[in-house]
């Protein structure tokens, strides 16, 4: 090959990428940033749970749930975490320790998603058979909806690298 040419593959060939955080057991199956951005939580298909330091690229801490995780979400200050997904229960920890905190258990355990009220106080997860609300002071749900669904499912993104 010609000098240019090689020049020219070997640019294509380079990635993007700027820094691997560090691997889990299984594929990464959701991720989330902490609301001033200095940490991300990821989530896989084996039930871990990480924190990262985003500024040091670096893992804070681990921790473990029960099945494949697809949900990651942090509360508006940042100081909780709460993750769930297939055959695996909403659970709430606190970051960047993953301290694991006390809810009251629901029957849902296929959780597709998961989001904290705007004050903080609630969580809110969101399964295939039912909707359920916790008060994060004390753990315990305030609403439980069944949920049946009519026509289409909905949509669900998946990105594929």
């Amino acid at each position: 090959m010609r000098g240019w040419e090689w020049d020219y593959l070997w640019r294509r060939c380079q990635s993007d990428e700027l820094t691997t955080l560090g691997q889990h057991q299984g594929y990464v199956t959701t991720l989330a940033f902490s609301p001033d951005g200095s940490l991300l939580a990821s989530a896989s298909s084996g039930g871990e749970l990480k924190l990262w330091d985003v500024s040091k690229r670096a893992g804070l801490s681990t921790a473990f749930g029960k099945g494949r995780l697809e949900a990651v979400a942090f509360s508006p200050d940042g100081q909780l975490v709460a993750a769930g997904g297939h055959r695996s229960p909403v659970r709430l920890w606190r970051a960047p320790t993953l301290e694991e905190l006390h809810l009251q258990p629901s029957s849902t355990e296929d959780i597709m998603a998961l989001q904290f009220g705007d004050d903080g106080r609630t969580l809110s997860a969101f399964g295939g058979d039912e909707s359920v609300v916790w008060n994060l002071a004390d753990g315990t749900i305030v609403s439980n909806v069944p949920l049946t669904l009519t026509g289409p499912t909905p949509f669900r993104p998946m990105v594929k690298c």
